[in-house]
């Protein structure tokens, strides 16, 4: 009788284990969307600087590039959104958009109007960037962060 509650215990322990194994797994492999995993598995956001695309996918960030002020409609969960473009209104849409659809996305825009940074910090931004401020050492330090 011992015997048998002994092999029972050891098969319940074994079964735990290899059902913990496997759902961490899932969670490293970006199975829940919204994880860290998940988000850095979708990669950055970049609108309106095809030269920010080019310095990101040299230093290996996975982006996606947005030809149009607009969120992709694939329901992914990106780490952050790069709004670079010279358009101040198109940066202030896609800044609300983007902060409304997703509150936990990262976003970083481009003020060339230093009188707009309160507002762009109002509608979600999280860092403001000057026009002469380079983009790629912020790429690359938000990636290394998301290892």
């Amino acid at each position: 009788m011992s015997a048998l509650l002994v092999i029972t215990a050891l098969g319940i322990i074994i079964l735990g284990y290899l059902i913990m194994r496997r759902i961490d797994n899932f969670i490293v492999d970006g199975g829940f969307i919204d994880s860290r995993e998940g988000r850095r598995k979708m990669g950055v956001l970049i609108f309106g600087s095809h030269a920010a695309v080019c310095a990101a996918l040299n230093a290996g960030i996975q982006c996606t590039e947005l030809v149009e002020p607009a969120l992709p409609q694939n329901n992914g969960y990106y780490s952050a959104i790069f709004i670079l473009s010279e358009h101040e209104s198109e940066n202030l849409a896609l800044c609300r958009a983007a902060h409304q659809e997703d509150p936990d996305l990262l976003v970083v825009v481009r003020c060339a109007d230093s009188r707009l940074k309160e507002v762009y910090t109002k509608l979600g931004a999280c860092h403001v960037l000057s026009p002469d401020e380079p983009v790629e050492a912020m790429l690359s330090g938000l990636w290394g962060m998301l290892k």
